[in-house]
């Protein structure tokens, strides 16, 4: 979800860096976390997570607002 969304350069790399985190440690994310960031972002906790996760989550947030806000504009503009 966050690699469609990523416009900036840093977006990828933090696609990148938070794919190789869970890689690593898979424990630390339960399907039902992801499912629940997945379904509604913007309601999510990010303090709920363990390091390093938080800031990831939270840019995968950013990113939603972001891409929410340039369609809403898009939508204006087409009016």
């Amino acid at each position: 979800a966050m690699k469609k969304m990523s416009l900036e350069v840093n977006d990828y790399e933090i696609c990148r860096r938070l794919e190789t985190i869970m890689m690593t440690s898979k424990e630390d994310l339960s399907q039902v976390v992801v499912k629940s960031l997945l379904d509604n972002p913007l309601d999510f906790d990010p303090k709920t997570l363990p390091e390093p996760y938080g800031q990831y989550i939270r840019h995968f947030v950013y990113m939603v607002k972001r891409n929410k806000n340039k369609v809403l504009i898009q939508i204006l503009i087409r009016q």
